[in-house]
């Protein structure tokens, strides 16, 4: 995965990333009603299926094990 990240952004990449987890769901619905409020078109990531999302999730977790002074994940589930 990492030769493929370098690959991707090269010279580009972040010193420092935050990633924002929520539980498996929750994400669709702010992408649907992000539909309803804004007049654009659907593109294939918010057509894309809950495997697409548990991927990406996934592949994410992976970098902030790998690189955990880079990537930090921040818990999108507590209130505020």
């Amino acid at each position: 995965m990492k030769a493929v990240i370098d690959v991707a952004v090269g010279e580009t990449k972040p010193d420092l990333t935050f990633v924002r987890s929520r539980p498996a769901g929750s994400q669709r619905g702010t992408a649907a009603f992000a539909q309803e409020t804004l007049p654009f078109v659907r593109d294939r990531i918010e057509e894309a299926d809950r495997k697409f999302f548990e991927r990406v999730a996934h592949g994410f977790n992976v970098l902030a094990a790998t690189e955990p002074q880079r990537v930090k994940l921040i818990n999108g589930a507590q209130a505020h």
